[in-house]
């Protein structure tokens, strides 16, 4: 299991998260912990959760497995590099994890550590573009650190972010960017207005601003962590 929803803050230590945790209910996901192909279990798992929290979880079920497979086209990778302009390159790779949608599945299909180096990260991070399966927001940041590592020229950074929504603790966390004296985020979640931010923010506190204006319109209370 891991706690869920959105995801996970890079820089909190586990006793931190266990700390918060007992405090509210937190959502909890399960995890393909054997990788790839996907094994039978873990299958098992992600169908009964869906069974377990669908209305018409049994149905739905049955319908999807016993419809005939059709192989889907996967979304080109983007080439990001220095010699294109770096808003074309950021809105780019954005499309891209927009594309490969958010994991409403209950089963996170990709391990993430978070104790691993960068250069083990990066190397999931080919495993998520190669399987082109649906992620969520903390893998959304790790496939975006790696599409954007020739942008030489833009720092980099998460911000993470914890609300509370009927009684139960939610995480968050985007890739922040700074370019040419602005501030920008790309990211993946439920909510359209919780991801990506173009690279027009004057200051950092411009940008979590925003975003915490946009908690504020769904009513969750609101705890921003940088």
């Amino acid at each position: 299991w891991i706690m869920a929803d959105d995801d996970i803050d890079f820089s909190k230590d586990p006793a931190q998260e266990e700390a918060t945790a007992v405090a509210a209910p937190v959502s909890c996901w399960h995890v393909n912990k054997t990788g790839f192909p996907i094994g039978r279990d873990t299958w098992e798992q992600m169908w009964q959760h869906v069974v377990r929290v669908h209305p018409q979880g049994a149905s739905v079920v049955a319908a999807i497995r016993n419809k005939p497979g059709k192989k889907e086209p996967l979304q080109a990778v983007p080439n990001v590099s220095m010699s294109q302009p770096v808003e074309e390159g950021l809105l780019a790779v954005q499309s891209y994890i927009q594309h490969l949608q958010y994991n409403h599945t209950g089963t996170q299909f990709f391990e993430i550590r978070k104790k691993r180096s960068l250069s083990r990260l990066m190397e999931t991070a080919k495993e998520m573009v190669h399987e082109a399966l649906p992620i969520k927001c903390l893998e959304a940041v790790i496939v975006v650190l790696y599409l954007t590592a020739p942008l030489l020229n833009v720092a980099r950074f998460t911000i993470s972010f914890k609300s509370k929504f009927r009684g139960t603790n939610h995480r968050h966390i985007v890739l922040a960017l700074t370019h040419g004296g602005r501030y920008g985020a790309l990211g993946l979640s439920r909510r359209h207005d919780l991801m990506y931010k173009p690279l027009e923010y004057k200051t950092l506190t411009d940008l979590v601003m925003d975003y915490l204006n946009c908690y504020k319109q769904c009513n969750d209370h609101f705890f921003p962590n940088m």
